[in-house]
């Protein structure tokens, strides 16, 4: 059945991101004496919001960590990463013109910072595909992934029915909230953070709930059924 909305998460979906958010969350945690690698942000951390990455960090080094001074850290890091070698997802583009040309409504639901959200999307050219009002954060919603809030949300403000939404993810975090959310996920594994995999394979996905993995944007339409 067609959709009714096609709901992307941002982070290793749309853009490119994720080794260089992984990057900045080493060095800003490092600098409050909290010690974390690629591989256990990766396995640990993708797909949560800043409030629930500080709270796991702090758990999992024991280290005392000034949230404030660690956020800006990481910001300012970030933001030259970004600015510098930021790209989007191969393909992306070429799809979201492709869904737009088929009529169908789409949307991003991340848990990163709205602002940090607009910077990334323009920087890789995708602003064009996605206005402000089509951006969701879980920094809008009460409980970040794997709760649903944020899915439900995203379908409430685009007037959709969560069962008439598709959610393309590449964190199981991601998969188990749109699936608690009643909605149809895929699973997308084409960014270059794939490398830092450890253990978290298409197959975790599938646990989860996601009723297919790709690994190329250039096959989203056919996995969803639109081709």
């Amino acid at each position: 059945m067609k959709p009714s909305l096609i709901i992307f998460d941002n982070d290793g979906v749309l853009v490119d991101s994720e080794p260089l958010i992984k990057q900045a969350q080493i060095a800003a945690f490092s600098a409050q004496g909290a010690h974390i690698t690629a591989e256990w942000s990766y396995a640990n951390l993708h797909g949560l919001r800043t409030q629930d990455v500080l709270q796991k960090v702090s758990e999992y080094t024991g280290a005392n960590i000034n949230a404030e001074a660690c956020i800006t850290e990481f910001k300012k890091i970030i933001t030259e990463l970004f600015q510098k070698h930021l790209k989007p997802t191969p393909g992306v583009l070429n799809v979201l013109a492709e869904i737009q040309a088929l009529g169908i409504p789409f949307c991003v639901a991340t848990s990163g910072p709205l602002e940090e959200t607009y910077l990334k999307l323009d920087i890789c050219g995708l602003d064009k595909f996605f206005h402000q009002n089509s951006i969701f954060s879980g920094e809008q919603v009460k409980n970040g992934k794997p709760a649903p809030d944020l899915f439900l949300f995203a379908a409430k403000n685009m007037q959709v029915n969560p069962t008439d939404c598709v959610v393309i993810e590449d964190a199981p975090f991601g998969v188990r909230g749109a699936r608690a959310a009643g909605m149809q996920a895929y699973g997308y594994m084409g960014g270059s953070h794939i490398i830092l995999n450890q253990g978290i394979h298409d197959e975790e996905l599938i646990r989860e709930g996601a009723s297919a993995v790709f690994h190329d944007h250039s096959q989203l339409l056919k996995v969803i059924g639109l081709l």
